[in-house]
């Protein structure tokens, strides 16, 4: 079992793209597939190819909690969800590329990193050696406060 990277995003672009892409995450459970297909007939192992273009190695883990917020030309997404050991930051990096907002954060308890993507800033990522030096932004994004209480129990 791999440590899962907790994920938190919200996108904000053309209505069209994100209504398609809200579609292939709850209907066909497809996100990172949706923006950056696996070929048919990949010469480079599935897991090598999602690592490489999508930065982690499948699409997301379990559920996908998302919510779609309709505009006339401009749309929003936000989502919470949990991918393999990283994030994806391939997929952020092609979103951008494709014209999207992105502001991305994730945080990772096992291999104790954490970080935030926007288009502007790209990824900033950051370790931490005790539960006390996590960023006040990532205890508040992911709703830490409960569980570093716990820890230090």
């Amino acid at each position: 079992m791999s440590n899962l990277c907790n994920n938190r995003l919200k996108l904000i672009g053309d209505s069209s793209f994100l209504q398609e892409l809200f579609e292939s995450i709850t209907k066909e459970r497809k996100f990172f597939e949706f923006i950056s297909p696996i070929p048919k007939n990949i010469s480079e192992s599935v897991n090598s190819f999602c690592r490489t273009e999508w930065g982690t190695k499948w699409d997301y883990d379990n559920e996908c909690d998302v919510v779609f917020t309709e505009g006339k030309k401009t749309s929003g997404l936000s989502m919470y969800f949990q991918t393999p050991w990283s994030p994806p930051i391939g997929i952020y990096e092609k979103l951008v590329e494709m014209g999207v907002q992105v502001e991305g954060y994730y945080f990772e308890s096992g291999l104790s990193f954490y970080g935030h993507f926007t288009n502007e800033d790209g990824n900033n990522e950051g370790q931490y050696n005790s539960l006390s030096e996590i960023p006040e932004y990532i205890v508040n994004v992911f709703e830490l406060t409960e569980w570093i209480e716990e820890q230090l129990e």
